[in-house]
C-alpha cells in the first residue's frame, strides 16, 4: 500500500524493477490463460499494457475501483499440482483452476450472478474443488428455515458445489435435501481423505442445519464429493452450534447454545456419552469458545482473554481434564483469528489484529518460508493464503509496489515468486493515495488511532475531507487497500478513518468503552478527529462530509443530526437510523433471550431501561436538526440492517423539509457483494460530493501540521 516514506520505505529500486519485469513476463506467458478465462467468465480482464497506458492520465472511472476484485481468494491442492482461484469479470463470478507451475487453466465453474455469490474455494481432495456460495433467501416462503412466528426476514444461506478440475463434473452438495439452501457455512472435515478410494466413494464430514418438525437442527453428515448425497452421521439438537473433529475425522466435542439464559456449553464425547465440560456466558453476542480446534498435539485450542486480562492468549486444553495452559501471547496485541493448516486442519499460527493483519506461525517450515518470501516484498504487507501438504507450493497475497493487492505463487524448492494477477489490474501502475497511520487527541485527552489518506501529488492543506468511520461497531480499519477510500482520494478528497473507542483490535477495555455509547463517546471520537484535522490545517472546515456503512452509516446520520454544524453533507450506506427499531427487529428475528439480542443490548442499550437515552441519539428522531444534504444508499437484500432503516430516515427528513436522496440497491446485501451496485455507489457518491464539497486542489504549498493536530503513530500504542 502507498505510505509515507517514514512509515515504510517500500521496495528498493532493484527489487521494484525485478518484480515489474517478472510481472510483465508472467502476463505475456499467461495470455492464453487470460483469453480462456474471458471466454468462460466473460470479458473484463485488462492486460498490463492497458494499466500502463492509464498511468499519469485523468482519474480512472468509478468502475475500475468499484468492480469486484479480479481475484478474491484461492487455495492450493494437497499435492501442489493445482491452484483454484475465485475470479470475477464484471458480474460473471466463478472459480478457475490452474496447473502448477505454468499457471495454465485446466477448468472452471461459473456461479454468478444468477447462482449466488461466491465466497471461497477449498480443496478436500486433489481432484475436487469445493466452491462456496451464498444467497439471501426468505425462510418463510417455502424455501428454507424454521417455521416460527418470531423469526422473520431474509437470511444469508450457504451451499457448496463440488467440481472436478476440468469443470465438467459439478454437483451441489446436499441436493437430496427437501429444503434448498440449508446452511453449510460452518463446515468441518478432517485431514484424512483417502485418495486410494474411487472418486465416487470418497466422503467428507460436513455440518448442516436441517428442519425437523419446525425445529432447526444442526446435524453432522458424511457428504459424498462426487454425488453430493449426505448421510447422517451424528444427530444434533436445536441448541448445537459447532462440532469438533479430531485428526481422524471423529467427533470429539460440540458446542451448544441456550437462548433461554444466553449460555454456551462445551461438551466432550466420551464413548457414546457426552460430558458437559465448560459453560460460559455469551456476553458479546457470539460463541465465547473462539476456536473450537485441535492443535498438532491433539489438544483443544482456544483464543480468548482470560479473566481480568485485556488481551487474549492462545490456550490449550488437555482432552481428559480440560485444564487450560497458556501457549502463546503477545502483550498488548489482539488476535483476530487462528491460522489453520489446509492439509491437517490443525492450528499452525495466529493472525494479529494490528495495523496490518500479520501472521505469526508456530510451524518451523512456515516460519522459515515466511522469512524467505518476505525478502521479495521488502517490508510490504503479504500473507500466506494456502499451501500444499508438503509445504512446497504457496499461494501468496501481497502488495504490489504501489499498494494494490495481488496474488502470487511461491515455489519453495526453486525459491521463486511468480506473479498471477492483481485484484485491480488497471490500478497496477497508478499512483494511489498517500496512506499513513496517525493519532489524535480526543476531548478527554485519550489518543485515538486512525488512518489518513491524502490525494496523490496534492499538498495536504485545506483539503475537502470525508470522515469515514467503520462499521461494527466492534470492528476496525486496517492500514490496507480500501476501494472506497482510494476512490475518494483519487477525486481529491482527504479521507480520515478513525478507530474510535468501541473498535476491536485494541483490547477489551477499548472495545467495551464503546458499549452504550452510540451517539456518545464513539461519536465524540469521530467528531474530535475532524476537529484535529481542521486544527492541523489539513481539512477545510467548510468542506467536510461524513460517510459510513452499517454502524458507520449510523455515525454519518448521527453526525448530520447531532453535530449538524460540522458537516457540509452526509452519506449513509446501510446505516441504522433508529436504534430502538433495530433492537426490536433483533428480538423478532432471534428471540428475546438470544445472544444476538444480548449483544445489541450491551452495544446500544436496554430498550426498556435506556429508552430515553437511545431516543436522544436516534437520527430518525432528530431529522429536523439536520442542515446538510443527506444521501442514503441501502441494499434491498440486507439481512443485517433492514432497508426499512433508510426508508424511515428518508420519510422523517422529507417530513422535516430536509434535502435527502435514497438509492435502493437492487439485489445486493449488507456487504456490497455485487460489483454493479458497488460501482453505482461510487458514482452516486462522486456526484453527491462534487455537488456539496467541490473538491479543488489548493494553489498554496503544503504547510506543516500544527502540534495540536494528528501525529504519526508510534509503536506499542
Amino acid at each position: 500500500m502507498a505510505r509515507t516514506p517514514q512509515a515504510n520505505p517500500g521496495f528498493s529500486v532493484n527489487a521494484r524493477e525485478i518484480l515489474r519485469r517478472e510481472n510483465r513476463s508472467v502476463w505475456r506467458k499467461a495470455a492464453a490463460g487470460c483469453l480462456a478465462l474471458m471466454i468462460i467468465l466473460g470479458p473484463g480482464l485488462v492486460p498490463m499494457a492497458l494499466a500502463e497506458e492509464n498511468s499519469g492520465k485523468a482519474p480512472l472511472p468509478a468502475n475500475v475501483y468499484g468492480k469486484l476484485p479480479m481475484v478474491s481468494s484461492g487455495a492450493v491442492s494437497p499435492d501442489g499440482k493445482h491452484v483454484a482461484l475465485i475470479m470475477a469479470t464484471g458480474e460473471n463470478r466463478g472459480a478457475i483452476f490452474l496447473s502448477i507451475p505454468d499457471l495454465k487453466p485446466v477448468g472452471s465453474v461459473r456461479v454468478g450472478p444468477e447462482g449466488g455469490k461466491v465466497r471461497r474455494v477449498v480443496f478436500p481432495a486433489n481432484d475436487r474443488v469445493l466452491v462456496e456460495m451464498s444467497e439471501a433467501v426468505n425462510p418463510f416462503k417455502g424455501q428454507i428455515g424454521v417455521n416460527s412466528s418470531n423469526r422473520t426476514g431474509l437470511r444469508e444461506y450457504y451451499r457448496f458445489i463440488s467440481v472436478s478440475l476440468d469443470g465438467k463434473d459439478q454437483v451441489m452438495l446436499g441436493h437430496d435435501f427437501e429444503s434448498s439452501w440449508l446452511n453449510t457455512a460452518f463446515t468441518v472435515w478432517s485431514k484424512r481423505i483417502d485418495e486410494t478410494l474411487k472418486s465416487t466413494e470418497r466422503t467428507i464430514p460436513m455440518a448442516a442445519f436441517e428442519v425437523e418438525t419446525s425445529t432447526r437442527v444442526y446435524n453432522l453428515y458424511d457428504v459424498n464429493l462426487t454425488t453430493g448425497r449426505m448421510v447422517l452421521r451424528h444427530h444434533g439438537n436445536s441448541k448445537t452450534r459447532e462440532y469438533v473433529l479430531d485428526e481422524n475425522g471423529e467427533v470429539v466435542a460440540r458446542v451448544d447454545e441456550s437462548d433461554a439464559n444466553n449460555t454456551f456449553e462445551f461438551f466432550v464425547k466420551e464413548g457414546s456419552n457426552w460430558r458437559s465440560a465448560i459453560k460460559r456466558q455469551g456476553l458479546t453476542g457470539g460463541n465465547p469458545f473462539f476456536s473450537r480446534l485441535i492443535d498438532g498435539t491433539g489438544e483443544f485450542v482456544s483464543v480468548e482473554a482470560e479473566q481480568g486480562t485485556d488481551f487474549p492468549s492462545l490456550l490449550t486444553y488437555d482432552r481428559k481434564n480440560l485444564t487450560p495452559k497458556k501457549r502463546f501471547e503477545i502483550p498488548g496485541v489482539e488476535f483476530s483469528g487462528a491460522i489453520i493448516d489446509p492439509a491437517s486442519h490443525t492450528i499452525v499460527g495466529v493472525l494479529l489484529n494490528t495495523d496490518e493483519e500479520k501472521q505469526v506461525f508456530f510451524d518451523n517450515d512456515l516460519i522459515e518460508t515466511r522469512k524467505v518470501i518476505g525478502k521479495f516484498f521488502n517490508g510490504a504487507s503479504f500473507s500466506l493464503v494456502s499451501w500444499d501438504k508438503e509445504k512446497s507450493k504457496f499461494l501468496v497475497e501481497g502488495e504490489a509496489d504501489n499498494g494494490v493487492p495481488a496474488y502470487y505463487l511461491y515455489d519453495r524448492t526453486a525459491q521463486k515468486l511468480i506473479f498471477i494477477t492483481s485484484q485491480y489490474p488497471e490500478l497496477m501502475n497508478i499512483e494511489l493515495g498517500e496512506r499513513q497511520a496517525i493519532k489524535y487527541k480526543a476531548r478527554d485527552k485519550v489518543g485515538i488511532p486512525a488512518y489518513l489518506t491524502l490525494p496523490a501529488g496534492v499538498p495536504g492543506k485545506k483539503l475537502p475531507m470525508v470522515v469515514f468511520p467503520h462499521g461494527g461497531p466492534a470492528a476496525r480499519d486496517h492500514l490496507e487497500f480500501d476501494f472506497i477510500a482510494e476512490f475518494l482520494a483519487s477525486r481529491g478528497y482527504a479521507v480520515l478513518q478513525p478507530n474510535f473507542r468501541g473498535s476491536k483490535g485494541f483490547g477489551r477495555t477499548w472495545e467495551r468503552a464503546g458499549w452504550r455509547e452510540w451517539g456518545g463517546v464513539m461519536q465524540n471520537d469521530v467528531t474530535d478527529g475532524v476537529k484535529a484535522l481542521i486544527r492541523a490545517g489539513i481539512a477545510d472546515p467548510e468542506r467536510i462530509c461524513i460517510m459510513g456503512a452499517s454502524y458507520g452509516g449510523y455515525a454519518a446520520l448521527a453526525g448530520a443530526t447531532l453535530t449538524p454544524e460540522l458537516y457540509s453533507c452526509a452519506i449513509s450506506i446501510a446505516g441504522v437510523s433508529d436504534p430502538l427499531g433495530m433492537l426490536s427487529r433483533a428480538v423478532e428475528r432471534n428471540g428475546r433471550e438470544s445472544s444476538t439480542v444480548d449483544y445489541w443490548k450491551l452495544s446500544i442499550g436496554d430498550p426498556a431501561a435506556d429508552a430515553d437515552r437511545i431516543k436522544a441519539i436516534s437520527p430518525a428522531r432528530h431529522a429536523d436538526a439536520a442542515r446538510a444534504p443527506i444521501l442514503l444508499l441501502h441494499g434491498k437484500e440486507d439481512t443485517v440492517v433492514n432497508v426499512e432503516q433508510s426508508r424511515l430516515m428518508e420519510r422523517r427528513l422529507k417530513a422535516a423539509g430536509k434535502p435527502v436522496t435514497l438509492i435502493e440497491l437492487n439485489g445486493d446485501d449488507h456487504w456490497l457483494s455485487i460489483g454493479e451496485t458497488r460501482i453505482a455507489l461510487l458514482e452516486h457518491t462522486e456526484r453527491f460530493l462534487a455537488q456539496h464539497l467541490a473538491a479543488k486542489v489548493p494553489a498554496e504549498p503544503a504547510a506543516a501540521a500544527s502540534s495540536s493536530g494528528p501525529q504519526p503513530a508510534t509503536a506499542g500504542r
